[in-house]
């Protein structure tokens, strides 16, 4: 009886972490849309901050940030290119959504560290 209960146990866990992964897997695919307009917008956002950076004299931290901007525009400018061949294959969804996350987290620390920036 011990051993049923402690089988089931292990079931009811396992199942529960197979519906938490498929919950954020098919929750991703779902969020495409309005992610993707989150990337674009900040491409333009952006590209108008380095236009204006461009003009100006700024700190070798300023600089770093500045080099990080520009690496994660080249990444978000491949996306977006990705994206407008092919949007409605779900599988090609998926795998967009999982770039479009790391993106995401990627302008988040960015935005983050902007903070500390003399």
């Amino acid at each position: 009886m011990a051993e049923l209960a402690v089988v089931t146990a292990l079931t009811e866990k396992v199942l529960s972490m197979i519906a938490e992964k498929l919950f954020e897997e098919v929750s991703m695919i779902i969020s495409f849309r309005k992610d993707f307009e989150f990337i674009c917008e900040e491409l333009f956002s952006i590209k108008c901050l380095l236009n204006e950076a461009g003009e100006k004299t700024i700190s070798s931290s300023m600089n770093s940030w500045i080099e990080r901007l520009e690496d994660f525009l080249v990444d978000a400018e491949d996306v977006v290119e990705d994206c407008e061949v092919e949007t409605c294959n779900p599988i090609f969804r998926f795998k967009m959504g999982r770039r479009i996350k790391k993106l995401k987290d990627r302008v988040n620390n960015i935005h983050r560290t902007a903070k500390y920036l003399k």
